[in-house]
C-alpha cells in the first residue's frame, strides 16, 4: 500500500493497550479497512467487476466498522483497567533536606547528615527530622530524635526532661547519678495531690517520707500509724496516717500540720 502500517509505539495510551493485546491482528485490520475504503472510493470499484456496487459499499462499511469497533473496545478496556501504583516510595529522591518527604527504604541515604527519615505524630508520609528535634511527649523511633536523648519504645514518644510537665505513661529521663530516681510526680502546694499537675521530679534518697517522690509504696517510710501510699509518685498518707504536712494526705484537708504530728489524715 502507499502508506506505512502504524507502529505500536505510535499509539499513545490508552489505545496502545489494544496493540499490547493484539499487535499484528489489530494493525493489519485497521490497515486493511483504511486501504479498502480508499481504493474503493478512489478507483470506483473497478477491481470488483463481479460485485454490485451496493454490496461493495456494504462490505466496505462492515469491514471498516468491525475494525474500528475493535479499536474502541480496546481503548475502552484500557481506560477501565487502571494499573496500581508500585509499592514502596523509591520514586522519592535520596538525601532529602529537613522537613522534605523521604523514603525510609533508603535507610541512612534517605536524608542528609544529622537527619532521620520517619513518619511521626500522626503523619502518613515520612519526612526528614533533625536530631534532638522532638520535645517530651512527641513521637520518636530512635533515641537520637529526642531532646531528652531517650525514646520510650513502648509508646513511641520521647521521655520528658527534669522539671518538664509530663505524662506518666511516657515517663521522665534518668539524670545520671544526680538522683536515685526521676518520676512524673504531682506538684506540691496544690489543693489535691491526686489531681495536681505532674512534673518530672528527682529524688536523691532511696527511701523517702511524706510527700517524697516514689516509684512504689516500698519507697515510702511512714510515720507511726497507717502506712503511706505511693499515689501520683508521691508518698501520701491515707486514713489514719500521721503526717506533718496536711498536703501529704490523700484527703488534703486531713492532718494537723505544724511541728508535731498529733492528728492523722482523714
Amino acid at each position: 500500500p502507499p502508506f506505512r502500517l502504524p507502529r505500536v509505539a505510535a499509539f499513545p495510551p490508552p489505545c496502545g493497550h489494544l496493540f499490547t493485546m493484539f499487535p499484528a491482528a489489530a494493525s493489519w485490520a485497521i490497515a486493511l479497512s483504511l486501504w479498502t475504503v480508499i481504493e474503493f472510493w478512489a478507483c470506483g470499484g473497478e477491481y470488483w467487476p463481479s460485485m454490485r456496487s451496493t454490496y461493495k459499499k456494504r462490505m466496505v462499511v462492515a469491514v471498516g466498522a468491525t475494525c474500528w469497533a475493535m479499536v474502541i473496545v480496546g481503548c475502552g478496556d484500557a481506560q477501565d483497567t487502571k494499573e496500581e501504583a508500585p509499592a514502596g516510595c523509591t520514586n522519592i529522591p535520596k538525601v532529602r533536606a529537613v522537613s522534605e518527604s523521604c523514603c525510609p527504604e533508603y535507610g541512612v541515604d534517605a536524608c542528609g547528615a544529622k537527619l532521620l527519615c520517619a513518619a511521626l505524630d500522626g503523619r502518613t508520609i515520612a519526612s526528614c527530622y533533625s536530631e534532638r528535634s522532638q520535645a517530651g511527649g512527641r513521637g520518636c523511633t530512635d533515641d537520637v530524635l529526642c531532646m531528652s536523648g531517650e525514646c520510650n519504645a513502648e509508646v513511641s514518644a520521647c521521655k520528658y526532661l527534669l522539671g518538664e510537665t509530663c505524662e506518666p505513661n511516657v515517663g521522665c529521663v534518668d539524670v545520671g547519678n544526680t538522683f536515685t530516681r526521676v518520676e512524673c510526680a504531682a506538684e506540691l502546694g496544690t489543693a489535691d495531690p491526686q489531681t495536681a499537675p505532674l512534673k518530672c521530679t528527682g529524688e536523691e534518697h532511696a527511701t523517702v517520707s511524706e510527700c517524697g517522690v516514689c516509684t512504689t509504696a516500698a519507697d515510702c517510710v511512714s510515720n507511726p500509724g497507717t502506712p503511706f501510699l505511693c499515689v501520683a509518685h508521691r508518698c501520701l498518707g491515707q486514713t489514719g496516717s500521721i503526717v506533718y504536712n496536711p498536703q501529704c494526705c490523700l484527703n488534703p484537708g486531713g492532718g494537723a500540720g505544724g511541728s508535731d504530728p498529733v492528728l492523722p489524715c482523714n
